[in-house]
């Protein structure tokens, strides 16, 4: 288990250093501040002012935890699942037609 731990340790550090521009990080052991956010240990979490204001990293073991994995989920978690189409936003990458809706009254 503590290979574990030293593994997603590592993904979350270099994944950090990476997005440091992007992303704010922080790395919480304290297991009062863990509960009161109500977070079930060990855990990786995006805090957002979208959607549902939070997402846990899916996996299914601290060994599968990769900077890989981490960059494409931070991806996939900053981008809303509705979101209204302006000129600021159409040509950034970030409207994904699946998740895309349109309506009219």
């Amino acid at each position: 288990m503590l290979e574990g731990f030293k593994t997603a340790d590592r993904a979350f550090s270099k994944a950090a250093e990476k997005h440091r521009d992007a992303y704010r990080f922080g790395q919480v052991s304290d297991a009062e501040v863990i509960e009161a956010a109500g977070v079930k240990f060990p855990a990786t979490v995006v805090y957002k002012k979208f959607d549902e204001g939070k997402a846990e990293y899916p996996s299914s073991s601290l060994s599968t935890v990769t900077l890989e994995g981490i960059s494409e989920w931070l991806k996939y978690v900053d981008t809303p699942l509705m979101d209204e189409v302006s000129g600021s936003n159409y040509l950034d990458g970030k409207l994904q037609p699946p998740l895309l809706s349109f309506q009219s009254w």
